[in-house]
């Protein structure tokens, strides 16, 4: 030690006395045994073999007390700085003392007392950076779901478009784009009902007064499209609530009816008409007799039959493709006859049905039918010119006149049916 406070030449002092005061005592045994006097105990005086073995066994026993004493003092210094390494909570010695032990166990107090600063921090950097973890963990795992969602947003056939609650158009996909044809920038900041429903406002305000009322509105409406065209969409909207509640975002979500109502008037033409000829068929021509025939009318109704004849010998001897060919042209014919107002059926194989639904003047009903009768056979008897095998055919036909209020018949032609013959037997006909 190259300088020393007070308190440590204390403990010097305190670890050297014992062996000053062997030392002095020894001195005090030499000089009686050099001047010859005896002890004050034995009465005589000691020899220096025996001063020699005193101090030696003097000595023996100091040092082992001091060396208990010290062996004590290191035990309670290495349980205690154990236990602070350890980071187990212990009292540590001499706390008390003003001396060298006092200044080591302050140290320790200040260790302990820095160790527990330490692994306060330290825990509060664990915590810290589980935290950390977690709101990362919870980042990524938000980033993935958004950007799951916009890839949905990107790639769904349906067009999207997000409006304020007003109807401004804040966002569109691509989608929106493709079936409309409008370029983003061209809508975004628009009132939709601007855009997509310029001349149908009144549907728009519907929408939008349901919208504030229910928050959601579907059904089918046509939207504009760049072109001026209009797409037959079935469109849901809804409202989306901010955090306090209140309607902020209008979402609409439309997808394209074309195909839809394309593949509906393919079926409706399949079942309302002749595939073969393009016609109406019977079902829808029954309908439309029944229709006219019940509606309050006063002007008179003319229906005509017409049947081909040898159809089937055309069919069996030159083949079905040239009496479908004969067919398309003589239904051609009976079309160009009448007028368009007038409705023509093919109601079988060689028949068909022309009905008159209106004749101002009935009293002229039965003139009308005569003459249209034999302007419809005079077409009929021109030669018809089948292109598939360079055929040249001659149709003859049959016609059956029925007039409504009253029903006439004719000699001249070859089938006669009153008008509750001819209505009966379409109706009931199977």
């Amino acid at each position: 030690m190259e300088s020393r406070t007070p308190s440590g030449r204390f403990s010097l002092i305190s670890l050297l006395w014992p062996q000053l005061l062997l030392l002095l005592l020894f001195v005090a045994l030499a000089w009686m045994a050099d001047t010859g006097r005896p002890l004050p105990l034995i009465d005589a005086a000691p020899g220096w073999s025996d001063l020699l073995v005193l101090f030696a066994l003097s000595e023996l026993v100091v040092f082992a007390f001091q060396a208990m004493l010290w062996a004590r003092r290191f035990n309670r210094l290495s349980h205690a700085v154990g236990a602070l390494a350890e980071g187990v909570e212990t009292e540590i010695p001499w706390q008390n003392r003003d001396d060298d032990f006092g200044r080591l166990a302050h140290n320790l107090t200040q260790l302990r007392t820095a160790r527990r600063g330490t692994r306060a921090v330290i825990e509060r950097s664990r915590e810290t950076q589980i935290q950390l973890e977690q709101e990362t963990t919870a980042r990524r795992t938000a980033e993935d779901k958004n950007l799951l969602a916009s890839t949905v947003y990107a790639h769904l056939d349906e067009g999207v478009l997000f409006c304020t609650i007003n109807g401004v158009i804040e966002q569109v996909n691509p989608a929106f784009v493709r079936l409309l044809g409008y370029a983003a920038a061209q809508v975004e900041g628009k009132v939709s009902g601007e855009v997509l429903m310029p001349d149908n406002q009144a549907l728009h305000q519907a929408i939008m007064s349901v919208l504030s009322r229910d928050g959601l509105w579907q059904g089918e409406a046509p939207l504009r499209r760049s072109d001026g065209s209009h797409l037959p969409s079935y469109l849901t909207c809804r409202a989306i609530r901010d955090e306090h509640g209140r309607y902020k975002h209008v979402m609409g979500v439309f997808q394209d009816l074309s195909e839809k109502q394309a593949a509906r008037a393919r079926l409706h033409e399949l079942t309302h008409h002749d595939p073969l000829t393009g016609l109406i068929n019977r079902a829808s021509f029954l309908v439309t007799l029944r229709e006219v025939l019940n509606a309050p009318r006063d002007s008179a109704q003319i229906l005509l039959h017409i049947g081909l004849d040898r159809l089937k010998a055309v069919n069996d001897t030159l083949g079905h493709a040239t009496g479908d060919q004969l067919l398309r042209q003589v239904a051609n014919r009976l079309r160009g006859t009448i007028r368009s107002e007038d409705i023509l059926a093919r109601l079988a194989g060689d028949e068909f049905a022309i009905l008159l639904p209106q004749v101002p003047n009935p009293e002229q009903a039965e003139s009308i039918a005569k003459g249209l009768a034999e302007k419809l056979l005079n077409a009929l008897r021109q030669p018809i010119h089948i292109e598939q095998g360079g055929y040249v055919l001659k149709v003859t036909a049959s016609i059956g006149i029925a007039l409504s209020p009253r029903a006439v018949s004719y000699t001249h032609l070859r089938a006669h049916e009153t008008v509750l013959d001819l209505v009966c037997r379409l109706l009931l006909e199977k």
